[in-house]
C-alpha cells in the first residue's frame, strides 16, 4: 500500500508535511500542558519555553510548501487549467473545512454561556448565526474578530486560501516582480494601520482592520520564497535540470535579490513578519526532514504522517481540549509537581494526541477526502 501511495505523491515533500505537523501539534501540546500544569517551575521567559514555542513556525514552513507546490504547476512543462486549479484547490480544502466549521458553530451554540466568545455575531439573533456561517465557510472569517479562528486553527486555512488567490492574480508575472510584491505587502502594512487610526467607525475600516487579522503581508514571503526556490533550482515535477546551463551570472543577482528581501524583512516591525526566527525554524524543520527521509522508517513514518497532516491540523484541537485535563491531573496526582512529571505529562499528551488524530485521519482520508480529491481530478 505505501509503494502505491508513494508513486502517486511525493515521500519526500509528505516527510516535510510531516515534519511541519509535528512541529505544531508539539507546540500546542506543549501550550496546553503549560496552562493546565501547577508546580512546573518553567517561566514564559525560559529557554525552554522560548525555544519550544518556536515549533509554532511549521505553519509557516507549510507555507512555503504550498508556495513550491503551486509555483510548480505554472512553471512546469504541462501546466494546469484555471477550472482544474480551482477544483483541485478546493476539493483537498473545502470538505473538511465545512465539517469543521459546522462541528466549531454547533459547539458554540451548545455551550455558549460557560465559553464565551468575542463576537460581533449576536447569539440572540438566528439570522446572524447564519451569515457568519455562510462567511466563515467561505473563508471570510478574517472580516471579524469573532470569526477569525472558527474552526480552531483555521485563520492557517484562511490565510493559504489568501495565497493562491494573489498567486493566481499574479501567476503571469516574471520572478522578480513576486519577489518584490513581498516589500508591497509590507508597505500595505502600514498603510492599512494608518486608515485604521483615521476611520475608525466605517466600512472601509473594517475590511482594514480584516487585512491586518489575515496577515498576507508577513505570510506572503514564505509563499512566495517556496516557490521562487523550485524555479531557481530548476526543479520541475521532480525533473532536475543541468544547473551549469544557467547563467552564472543570473544566479548570482537573483541570490542577492532573494538575500537583499530576506534582510529588510528581518527588521521590518510588524507582527508575523518573516523574521530571523521563522526562518531558521523552517530551515531547522527541513534539515529535520532530509535526514528523515534518508533513513527508511523514519520515511516512511513521516510521508504517512504527512498524507493526513491536513486533517491532524484539525483534530488535534479537538483532541486536545478534551483529553489534556483529565491526563495532566492524572499524572500530577502522582505525586508533588516537579519538572520531571511536567515533561512526562507533556510526552504522554503529545503522544495519544498525535495517535488518536492519526487513527480518526484514516478512515476521514479513506471514505471521504480522497473521494473529493478523485473527482476534482475528473475536471
Amino acid at each position: 500500500m505505501l509503494d502505491t501511495f508513494v508513486t502517486r505523491r511525493s515521500a519526500h515533500l509528505d516527510v516535510i508535511r510531516g515534519a511541519a505537523i509535528l512541529a505544531v501539534v508539539a507546540v500546542h501540546t506543549f501550550q496546553f500542558n503549560f496552562a493546565l500544569f501547577n508546580g512546573s517551575g518553567i517561566l514564559e521567559t525560559d529557554r525552554t519555553f522560548v525555544f519550544t514555542s518556536y515549533l509554532r513556525f511549521g505553519v509557516e514552513l507549510f507555507f512555503a510548501l504550498s508556495g513550491w507546490l503551486i509555483f510548480s504547476i505554472y512553471r512546469s512543462r504541462s501546466g494546469e487549467r484555471s477550472l482544474q486549479y480551482l477544483a483541485k484547490r478546493a476539493a483537498r480544502i473545502w470538505p473538511l473545512w465545512i465539517v469543521f466549521s459546522l462541528l466549531s458553530f454547533l459547539s458554540l451554540v451548545l455551550f455558549w454561556t460557560t465559553t464565551p466568545v468575542e463576537s460581533r455575531f449576536s447569539a440572540d439573533s438566528w439570522y446572524l448565526w447564519i451569515l457568519a456561517l455562510i462567511l466563515v465557510i467561505l473563508f471570510l472569517g478574517w472580516l471579524s474578530p469573532g470569526l477569525w479562528n472558527i474552526p480552531p486553527g483555521g485563520w492557517s486555512i484562511q490565510v493559504e486560501i489568501g495565497h493562491y488567490a494573489l498567486f493566481w492574480l499574479m501567476r503571469k508575472f516574471r520572478d522578480v516582480t513576486f519577489l518584490l510584491s513581498i516589500l508591497v505587502g509590507y508597505a500595505s502594512y502600514f498603510i492599512a494601520v494608518e486608515l485604521s487610526a483615521r476611520l475608525p467607525e466605517s466600512a472601509l475600516a473594517t475590511l482594514v482592520d480584516g487585512w491586518l487579522r489575515l496577515g498576507l503581508y508577513g505570510t506572503w514571503p514564505f509563499f512566495v520564497a517556496g516557490g521562487l526556490a523550485l524555479i531557481w533550482s530548476r526543479i520541475y515535477q521532480g525533473v532536475q535540470e543541468d544547473l551549469r546551463s544557467v547563467s552564472t551570472r543570473w544566479i548570482l543577482i537573483r541570490a542577492s535579490l532573494v538575500m537583499l528581501v530576506l534582510a529588510i524583512a528581518w527588521y521590518i516591525p510588524i507582527p508575523f513578519g518573516m523574521s530571523y526566527e521563522a526562518i531558521m525554524a523552517c530551515i531547522v524543520l527541513l534539515a529535520f526532514s532530509w535526514i528523515a527521509s534518508k533513513w527508511v522508517k523514519s520515511r516512511n513514518a513521516g510521508a504517512l504522517i504527512g498524507r493526513y497532516s491536513y486533517f491532524v491540523y484539525f483534530a488535534h484541537f479537538w483532541i486536545l481540549t478534551l483529553i489534556a485535563g483529565p491526563i495532566v491531573g492524572a499524572i500530577e496526582q502522582l505525586g508533588p509537581g516537579s519538572i520531571l512529571y511536567y515533561w512526562a505529562s507533556y510526552l504522554v499528551l503529545l503522544l495519544i494526541t498525535l495517535a488518536l488524530s492519526v487513527l480518526i485521519a484514516v478512515p476521514s482520508w479513506k471514505f471521504f477526502e480522497s473521494y473529493w480529491i478523485r473527482m476534482s481530478h475528473r475536471v
